[in-house]
């Protein structure tokens, strides 16, 4: 999910590389604020990021390292979920 900035050439290079990614449609005739749904989620999971340092500055030199300090981030925090007391 991502705000309404990603429209465009963004929107288009995720279609072509086959990314399910949605965009927040307005209700016809609505005015003002929209709350949208399950953001608070893309929010908590983008603030769990800045613990890792290498993500949150920059030190990669191609995107498929930057990819890969991504996933194991992402390994990182569910490996902290996960109770081994219980296996």
């Amino acid at each position: 999910m991502g705000d309404r900035a990603y429209r465009g050439n963004f929107a288009q290079q995720v279609e072509k590389m086959q990314i399910a990614f949605d965009l927040p449609q307005r209700a016809k005739g609505q005015k003002g604020f929209d709350k949208e749904k399950k953001r608070w989620i893309v929010e908590r999971t983008i603030s769990w990021f800045y613990f890792f340092r290498r993500i949150v500055i920059d030190y990669e030199h191609t995107t498929s390292s930057s990819q890969a300090f991504l996933l194991l981030a992402n390994i990182s925090m569910a490996c902290r979920r996960i109770d081994f007391s219980k296996i």
